[in-house]
């Protein structure tokens, strides 16, 4: 197992305002508003930590001694530099029914969400929430995102526990009391590389959606995905997996590549070259090789031109308010560069003048 230790984030390459919806320097009173939250996240994750580590060893869940690891997109962006503005954190060596005593003890209401998972959530204030659980196991039992068997074992090590993840770069965790990044994927190394990498190929295929998850990756930081990974999730898109999935999960996945990066069309490429939008987006398939007017549209098809607006949509959804906006009017703007998808497709022509006056 590789294991990292730091006391700060690891300088990469990334840039801040690309990766997040991070309030501009100009911004003064929301960024300080900002900072206050992540602060506050933070310290209620260190609270729970430090309890945590206080108690005594269980022996039903040796050698596993009880802590606290932050887990998934927070451990991330924290190595990327990007302050996160949530926080996963899963308790190893602890009942369930001790953590959710303590839970309550520390922070007052717990509320259990996604029953299945065992997930619970903790109201920081300001809006944040911290989530907690117990590692698990996971297993595909039937068709759908809800057919898993899910099992929460105390005593499950952090590789084991980290094995379910999508990506290696979201397989990282960071013990809050030690400072330990534990890193048993590489996702580090992957993340300097620019590389998207498949953690378990068995388990990746249990979830068909993280192929759409994949395309809102590879946007949001700018990313290649790795051979192998291209291949898994090519041949999942043509023996038909996305085909289970609900609208309201597709749609949650285009949502946060229009809103959390600047170039979608990174994650529409993607889904191009893998076949799902032959396959599964007919509207968009529509618009590849569909010419235009040379002297007015140099860049090529209408394919190429669409591309080039759903990424001038998302940097107006970056920049407008001085890089804030409310998610009702960030939402607002994602279904504009939805509809405009849409609309181009089944006109097959492009009348616009100005090519950002629609949003």
């Amino acid at each position: 197992m590789s294991v990292y230790i730091t006391l700060f984030p690891i300088a990469m390459t990334f840039e801040r305002e690309k990766h997040d919806l991070y309030p501009q320097e100009k911004d003064k009173t929301k960024l300080e508003q900002f900072e206050n939250q992540f602060e506050e996240l933070k310290a209620a994750g260190m609270k729970l930590a430090r309890a945590v580590a206080n108690l005594d060893p269980d022996e039903r869940y040796a050698p596993t001694p009880p802590s606290v690891h932050a887990v998934g997109g927070f451990v991330r962006d924290m190595m990327i530099g990007v302050k996160a503005k949530d926080m996963d954190v899963e308790v190893y060596g602890v009942d369930p029914s001790v953590l959710k005593e303590m839970l309550e003890k520390l922070f007052g209401r717990v509320d259990t969400v996604g029953e299945a998972f065992g997930i619970l959530k903790v109201r920081v204030g300001h809006g944040l929430d911290l989530d907690v659980s117990i590692p698990r196991r996971e297993s595909k039992s039937g068709q759908g995102h809800k057919g898993f068997l899910v099992g929460s074992d105390p005593s499950l090590d952090v590789r084991e526990a980290a094995l379910r993840r999508d990506f290696t770069m979201n397989s990282m965790t960071y013990d809050l009391v030690t400072g330990v990044i534990f890193d048993p994927f590489g996702g580090l190394e992957d993340l300097k590389k620019r590389e998207l990498r498949v953690t378990d190929a068995a388990r990746f295929q249990d979830d068909p959606l993280r192929v759409l998850r994949a395309a809102q990756f590879v946007s949001r930081f700018e990313l290649v995905v790795e051979p192998a990974s291209f291949e898994l999730m090519k041949k999942m898109v043509t023996r038909g997996d996305l085909n289970e999935l609900p609208a309201e999960r597709v749609y949650e996945e285009w949502r946060k590549m229009f809103l959390k990066s600047d170039r979608p069309s990174i994650g529409i490429e993607l889904l191009r070259s893998l076949g799902a939008v032959e396959k599964h987006f007919p509207e968009l398939n529509a618009l590849i090789g569909v010419e235009q007017e040379k002297d007015w549209h140099p860049e090529g098809d209408v394919w190429r031109h669409t591309m080039m607006v759903t990424d001038q949509a998302a940097k107006i959804i970056k920049s407008r308010g001085g890089g804030i906006i409310e998610r009702g009017e960030r939402d607002c703007y994602a279904w504009r560069a939805l509809s405009r998808l849409w609309q181009t497709s089944h006109n097959r022509s492009i009348w616009w003048q100005d090519s950002i006056a629609w949003a």
